[in-house]
């Protein structure tokens, strides 16, 4: 590697702390929201950068082409103490996580998520630790 970092979006120098708990985050864990009702029902949508950007606009990360989500409808970061949370930007039919409406809230694998009339459950699965191999 370069000494760049595995992200496409540029680095300020206030940002590089965050980029790189972010990097270390995504290539420790794999996360995605699977379908559970609306959409693309059944498919898994791996999460592959963080912010995850939800919503109907060209914006979005995951476009979700339906009248219930806004055009910039919520997020999924990581929290400054390193876990997942979504981030309800001011919709107009909100956020929810395990039924209840949040504008912040922390989640975690299982939980189910629902956007308007999208709901998702998260999967989060650490992956396995390479070793590297002495010959």
């Amino acid at each position: 590697m370069s000494g760049q970092l595995p992200t496409d979006e540029p680095v300020t120098q206030g940002e590089t702390t965050q980029t790189h708990e972010v990097a270390k985050f995504l290539r420790n864990y794999h996360v995605a929201l699977v379908t559970l009702e609306g959409p693309g029902e059944g498919e898994n949508v791996p999460v592959t950068r963080l912010p995850f950007i939800i919503g109907r606009g060209n914006q979005a990360t995951m476009i979700i082409d339906n009248e219930t989500i806004s055009r910039n409808h919520a997020e999924i970061r990581l929290s400054a103490d390193g876990r997942l949370e979504v981030l309800d930007k001011g919709s107009s039919n909100g956020s929810f996580v395990n039924g209840e409406r949040v504008t912040a809230a922390l989640i975690d694998d299982g939980d189910q998520i629902r956007f308007g009339a999208a709901r998702f459950e998260l999967a989060l699965e650490e992956r396995p630790q390479r070793v590297p191999i002495s010959v």
